[in-house]
C-alpha cells in the first residue's frame, strides 16, 4: 500500500485556505535556495510554469514580454495567458506555497522543470 504524504492546511494572503502536500510548502529562504540550485544565482534566469497553459518562462522573458512588473510578478503571473496564482483558482493544484517571516503565505507557480510535489535533492 502506498504511503500518503502528510498534508497541511494553509491560510493564504488572499484569505483562502488550501490543503496541500507538506512538500509543496517552502519558507522564502528555502524557495530561493531551491531556485538557485535549479537555475543559478541570477533571479532573471529562474524559470516557472503556468498551471493553465503549461508554457514556461524565465523572469528575464517575463519582463521582456510584459514590459513591467516586480520580480515577484514573474512567479505569480503568466506572461502568455494572464493566469495569476493569486486569483480565485490559484495554481490549480500545480504550484507551491511560499511562507514569509511576516505576512501571510502566497501561492506561486511551480518551477518549470519540477515534477509535482518533488523537491530537487
Amino acid at each position: 500500500m502506498e504511503k500518503l504524504e502528510e498534508r497541511v492546511k494553509i491560510q493564504l494572503q488572499t484569505n483562502v485556505s488550501v490543503t496541500v502536500p507538506k512538500s509543496d510548502v517552502y519558507t522564502i529562504d528555502e524557495w530561493k535556495a531551491e531556485a538557485i540550485k535549479r537555475y543559478g544565482e541570477d533571479p532573471r534566469k529562474w524559470r516557472f510554469r503556468c498551471p493553465k497553459c503549461k508554457k514556461q518562462w524565465s523572469l528575464e522573458e517575463y519582463f521582456e514580454i510584459k514590459n513591467r512588473g516586480n520580480v515577484s510578478d514573474g512567479w505569480q503571473e503568466c506572461c502568455y495567458c494572464d493566469w495569476v496564482s493569486y486569483g480565485l483558482l490559484g495554481t490549480l493544484g500545480d504550484g507551491l506555497i511560499v511562507t514569509f517571516p511576516e505576512g501571510a503565505p502566497a501561492q506561486v507557480f511551480n518551477f518549470a522543470d519540477a515534477e509535482k510535489g518533488v523537491k530537487s535533492k
